[in-house]
């Protein structure tokens, strides 16, 4: 015992570039055998296996996911091809993973406590904001423009930030993301100057959903900040959940700083998203069915047209007679309609969803409607990597490796041939500016009801968040990012990549240690 905590003292506090190093490796997006490697790596340099399951030490989340994926296996699913085995071994390797890493940054935090945290994701912010700015300078030679940002073709010009991936080397969401929890993070910490750092990384990626997160949760800082000294800080929930130091100064000062780098250095990115809030928000004629003038003044066909499963969905116009058939005839009619004519039909109705920017909300269509089958598919989903994930994307052929293209033999489940994989396809096929997010299938909700089921959903909830939940009392900084985490998982397959949630966890994890330690010595 006192070995321990000898140890303890002498690490407290400082660097752990050991665990520098693993989140190096680890979360890299290029090179899937770097997350192994990082794994090896600090097992072998840390070799603790005491995850302390019995005493709640570690969300059990991910067993229990992978025991029902093995259930569903047996139960429902019964598909023992080789294709489809190695497509479902990869995807609970990846759960698996994510349990061995949390081990691990929990450990972190033990032994270097929530300021060795601290020192350990400034060394990173300064990493990320070079990497950051070394792939802008290389795009910057590439282009030969100051600033690729304006007035350049695709990829570059208002899609520029596609190409800023960072620390991760790949994927600029994930950049974006963990910039902008980092930033509340220094918020928090009274750290102005790497607030700033990791929301200027932000910037660069100019990702609108994710920056709009970023702002909106910046902007209720402050005012709940406000609102506690209105009530003269007499509850202790909104204090811990306020901005401490100067918040009144630097919070505005940011969000002017990058309202304005915004609109300077990617006018049209600025005017995308002004034009985006419009068309939903300012752009209403209420004097028709659908709201969105946008929609109704269109030449592609009313997507409401295409959604058959509203209960108040309209009936064929001249507008769309020219589809031979309507999902809605496919619910209806699904014995008498070929085969073919199915195929066809859904690939017209995706079609319009994308030019609508709003292939992310036919996928969740898509996911609901699947649940909705059959008792089986609403309490144990379609099964790992057969309907909504990262592994059933890599598997069916989209991705570069080398091992998902030549390696691992290729798997598509009919229901991702005729669903999400649609999407991507019709993605891929459209005009560079429908490139949105909006139109990427990609969501863990739509992952977790559609290849888990009920059951999935229950355990996630049980597991995973009622982990962080029952510590809520420990909470400051964690409030908020468990907020931004939210619209961050409808943004993309969020536990897969293994690259935010081992961000969100640990951040998670240093707060309640924190403010344990807090309540203690009080």
């Amino acid at each position: 015992m006192s070995g321990s905590i000898d140890n303890r003292q002498q690490t407290w506090g400082r660097i752990d570039w050991v665990f520098f190093i693993f989140l190096f490796l680890f979360t890299n997006q290029a090179v899937l055998s770097y997350k192994v490697a990082g794994l090896v790596f600090i097992y072998l340099a840390r070799p603790n296996f005491k995850f302390g399951l019995s005493k709640d030490r570690l969300p059990k989340f991910y067993l229990y996911i992978i025991l029902l994926a093995a259930i569903n296996l047996l139960v429902h699913v019964r598909e023992f091809t080789g294709p489809y085995l190695a497509a479902f071994t990869v995807g609970n390797l990846l759960w698996l993973f994510a349990f061995l890493g949390y081990h691990q940054l929990k450990l972190h935090v033990e032994r270097y406590g929530p300021h060795g945290v601290y020192r350990t994701l400034k060394v990173f912010t300064v990493a990320n904001v070079l990497f950051s700015f070394w792939q802008l300078g290389q795009i910057i030679f590439k282009t030969g423009k100051i600033n690729p940002y304006s007035g350049l073709p695709f990829p570059y010009g208002m899609s520029t930030g596609d190409n800023i991936f960072g620390f991760f080397m790949q994927n600029s969401y994930y950049n974006m993301m963990v910039s902008a929890m980092l930033a509340v993070y220094f918020i928090f910490r009274r750290d102005l100057l790497f607030s700033v750092l990791s929301a200027i990384t932000l910037m660069l990626v100019f990702g609108n959903i994710g920056t709009i997160v970023f702002v909106a949760a910046a902007a209720v800082l402050l005012f709940t900040g406000l609102l506690n000294e209105w009530t003269d800080y007499k509850n202790d929930w909104l204090r811990r959940l306020s901005p401490p130091g100067n918040y009144k100064l630097y919070i505005p000062v940011m969000l002017l700083f990058m309202g304005v780098s915004y609109a300077s250095l990617s006018p049209e990115n600025f005017k995308y998203a002004v034009g985006k809030l419009q068309d939903k928000v300012f752009a209403l004629k209420t004097t028709e069915k659908n709201n969105f003038r946008s929609m109704i003044a269109a030449d592609y066909p009313d997507t409401a047209v295409y959604n058959p499963f509203a209960p108040d969905a309209p009936e064929i116009t001249e507008k769309i007679a020219k589809t031979e058939v309507t999902l809605k005839d496919l619910e209806s009619q699904a014995e008498t309609v070929p085969d073919d004519k199915k195929l066809e039909a859904k690939k017209k109705v995706t079609k319009d969803y994308i030019h609508r920017f709003k292939g992310k909300s036919l996928a969740m269509v898509e996911a609901f409607t699947y649940i909705r089958s059959s008792p089986q598919a609403l309490m144990l989903g379609a099964g790992t990597a057969r309907f909504s994930s990262l592994t059933a994307q890599k598997m069916a052929g989209f991705d570069s490796s080398r091992l998902f293209m030549t390696v691992l033999p290729q798997y598509k489940s009919p229901m991702y041939e005729e669903n999400h994989m649609l999407i991507i396809q019709g993605r891929k096929e459209a005009d560079s500016k429908y490139f949105s997010n909006a139109n990427w299938p990609d969501s863990f909700f739509a992952q977790l009801i559609s290849e888990y089921g009920l059951l999935g959903v229950i355990v996630f909830l049980a597991f995973y968040v009622y982990y962080f939940v029952k510590r809520r009392k420990a909470w400051t900084y964690g409030f908020w990012l468990f907020l931004m985490v939210i619209p961050f998982a409808h943004m993309t397959y969020l536990f897969e990549p293994l690259c935010v949630m081992v961000f969100f966890e640990l951040l998670m994890e240093a707060d309640i240690k924190e403010n344990e330690l807090n309540l203690q010595s009080e």
